[in-house]
């Protein structure tokens, strides 16, 4: 818009990334170079492995005494959540990483250096917490039933709008 005074002036406006937006060729080419951006800085090997030793607990860890679990876990869409990121080539962007890995970005947790395949998708303490003291001294778990707010951290109205809205049907997935 060109005002009185022939000055210029902007409006900015944010838009919803939808479906609309994302099928764009301009947008795909942009999104298709921020994705291999990632992928050039972070792909490769590790810089430091880390020891099963010093990593957070996987889901092999609990599953010796919390076979049933594990079974209703191995069926849910949290066992395959780090691989809805490979197939949308976004397994280096940390917004995703955050909510489709095991304790990304804390101490003992995945990286995007290292993409420690034990600490893929959203295991056991990704929901129920920190569970050293648990397997080294029999001490419970921190979230033996994590509430609703631990999910909407993944689960936004932005991400999931019918989420909240359906939270029992949802539970019911993940119930074990």
């Amino acid at each position: 818009e060109v005002a009185v005074d022939e000055t210029r002036e902007f409006a900015n406006q944010l838009v919803p990334y939808g479906d609309q937006i994302a099928d764009d060729p301009k947008v795909k080419a942009m999104t298709s170079e921020y994705n291999e951006k990632l992928a050039d800085l972070y792909a490769g090997p590790a810089e430091t492995a880390q020891t099963s030793a010093n990593v957070a607990l996987r889901v092999t860890v609990c599953e010796p005494c919390h076979s049933s679990q594990v079974k209703a876990w191995r069926a849910s869409d949290h066992a395959n959540a780090y691989n809805t990121l490979v197939q949308k080539s976004k397994q280096y962007d940390p917004k995703c990483l955050a909510c489709h890995t095991t304790r990304f970005g804390q101490p003992e947790g995945f990286s995007m250096k290292a993409q420690e395949r034990e600490l893929r998708n959203v295991q056991c303490e990704s929901c129920h917490g920190y569970a050293k003291d648990h397997l080294s001294g029999g001490k419970p778990i921190p979230n033996i039933k994590p509430g609703k707010d631990l999910c909407l951290k993944c689960h936004t109205s932005d991400r999931c709008p019918d989420f909240e809205a359906d939270l029992a049907k949802y539970m019911e997935k993940i119930k074990h």
